[in-house]
């Protein structure tokens, strides 16, 4: 059996020298593991995040060519359909939000867990993803013709266009992003 001076000798790794496979975390606190303690906090913050990034995409939208997706006015409408612009617009943009942090506060404490331990933030967003994903094809497929049966949105809202499909998809993909960026606990 060589020794341990015949190894260092040969320059071969030493078992108590080995690097560890994964390194300590530098001190100091880092958003993963602080969600990963307060998956409560890392949901609020990440659903807040997560709607408003995805808010200022739809509002952006129409500079690639796809309908502008103003979910508070929409909701507003939903809600007040005889009121005013303004307040139509803060009661839809309250009741958005809520229903937002609702969603992300769902996949964060209810779903998240029951998907077995992650290690790298590409899986969290990967599931994250996953679940905007899900929410895009809901509301293209159960939510947009129900709500708005006059339309007559047909099969996945295809009869409102190409383009208003793609917008819902690319809403929920950038709402899903900062989703799982922002939601990433590493166990």
């Amino acid at each position: 059996m060589a020794t341990r001076e015949d190894l260092v000798a040969r320059q071969l790794p030493v078992a108590d020298e080995a690097l560890p496979v994964v390194q300590h975390q530098t001190a100091g606190l880092h958003w993963p593991q602080y969600v990963n303690k307060h998956r409560l906090i890392g949901g609020l913050v990440a659903g807040f995040a997560a709607l408003h990034i995805a808010d200022m995409i739809g509002y952006w939208l129409p500079g690639i060519g796809l309908p502008k997706l103003d979910f508070a006015s929409f909701n507003g409408s939903i809600l007040m359909p005889t009121a005013a612009a303004t307040p139509q617009w803060f009661e839809g943009h309250i009741f958005h939000t809520f229903n937002g942090i609702v969603f992300a506060l769902g996949y964060a404490l209810l779903i998240f867990p029951r998907l077995g331990k992650t290690l790298t933030t590409a899986r969290n967003v990967g599931r994250g993803v996953a679940m905007g994903m899900v929410l895009a094809t809901l509301s293209c497929l159960w939510w947009i013709p129900t709500q708005f049966p006059d339309l007559h949105a047909g099969f996945m809202s295809h009869n409102l266009g190409w383009d208003l499909v793609l917008g819902v998809y690319v809403w929920h993909l950038a709402w899903s992003l900062a989703l799982g960026f922002f939601f990433n606990p590493q166990d």
